[in-house]
């Protein structure tokens, strides 16, 4: 039996029951669903709870009610679950629709299954807030009050990841490169071995987190402004007036959503800053987008041996020949390639990665 399914209400179970013993005719099928719509155990059986995982979705914590919610493409919003204690980060899990949630007040993470039931996914976890997955399924934790970053392994093994002084926001790059923001004025970065280092400009207040599919990294600050990052280092303001902004996310068409959680709204910003008012939602303060774009770096070394381009690559990525053409992958413009792409009425070549 899986966890979420001993956590389910006996009203849930027992309608489950009903489900198998009605489906023997079209007849029972039909009184049944007519019992479950006027009785609302349609929801609790889990079958009209949770939106299609695989379409791109926005799912947004609440401080106000302690509620996870959906945010559709029309802004409205609708409530998935509840966490009780304080939910912070959420993260959607790689390759899947379950929702990870840091549950701050709880000491744990807590996990939404895609039919909307709610399981501890690991305890002992303290003060957590900023959370997101690597290319390898680990999970990342900020815990702000004990100064670290917790890495969890897909088996659900915690280990100390790095230091870093009042950890808060959290995001990994197409690399497995951490940012991560806490009490120092700038980022640390630390790479997939655990090497920290300070990055980018002086932030004031530094919050949420978020990476482009050009790898340049987005910050909120407590002074309602989000700085934009380059890969160098090299900062530079993106948008202004968005005060008490925590959570960031990407999604799929390049739009920066952000959630003002004194405020109670959700903004979408365009690649050129443009803000418009997504949603109004109280209390709203982390968020995240299903499927997460990721961003897949270029080369980072290039040689030639024996007449042979030979090129190495940062993260857990192959390079496909002409004849591997399987997917899923990534385009890489500007390489030299056996695949050639006409863009702006010029002939590019790129390479494919394999994810």
């Amino acid at each position: 039996m899986q966890a979420e399914e001993m956590i389910e209400p006996k009203q849930a179970m027992m309608t489950k029951r009903l489900i198998r013993n009605s489906m023997s005719c079209d007849r029972g099928r039909l009184a049944w669903l007519r019992l479950a719509r006027a009785t609302g155990l349609l929801a609790l059986a889990g079958l009209n709870h949770f939106p299609n995982a695989r379409a791109e979705m926005l799912v947004v914590s609440s401080m106000v009610d302690d509620k996870i919610y959906y945010v559709s493409t029309n802004g409205s919003a609708s409530p998935l679950a509840t966490i009780n204690y304080y939910p912070e980060g959420v993260a959607f899990g790689t390759g899947n629709g379950t929702i990870h949630v840091a549950n701050c007040g709880g000491y744990l993470i807590s996990r939404i299954s895609s039919r909307g039931f709610v399981s501890t996914f690991v305890t002992n976890i303290v003060d957590p807030y900023g959370l997101a997955f690597d290319s390898q399924s680990n999970l990342f934790v900020a815990c702000c009050q004990i100064n670290r970053v917790k890495k969890i392994s897909p088996t659900k093994v915690v280990t100390d990841f790095a230091t870093v002084s009042g950890a808060y926001g959290l995001a990994i790059d197409g690399a497995d490169n951490v940012f991560v923001s806490g009490l120092s004025s700038r980022l640390s970065r630390i790479s997939p071995a655990g090497n920290s280092s300070p990055f980018g400009p002086p932030i004031d207040g530094g919050r949420g987190i978020a990476v482009d599919a050009n790898g340049c990294i987005y910050v909120a600050s407590l002074s309602g402004t989000i700085t934009r990052i380059s890969q160098s280092g090299v900062g530079s303001v993106f948008a202004t007036g968005l005060p008490s902004t925590v959570g960031l996310a990407f999604d799929s068409a390049g739009n920066l959503y952000a959630a003002h959680y004194t405020a109670g709204k959700i903004s979408k910003i365009d690649a050129n800053g443009a803000t418009t008012s997504f949603a109004t939602l109280p209390g709203a303060k982390w968020l995240a987008v299903y499927p997460a774009p990721r961003f897949h770096p270029g080369p980072v070394s290039m040689s030639m041996t024996a007449g042979a381009l030979v090129l190495t690559w940062a993260g857990s990525y192959t390079l496909q020949t002409s004849s591997d053409i399987g997917g899923p992958f990534s385009d890489v413009l500007q390489a030299g390639s056996p695949h050639t792409n006409s863009y702006a009425g010029e002939s590019q070549k790129f390479f494919r990665l394999r994810n």
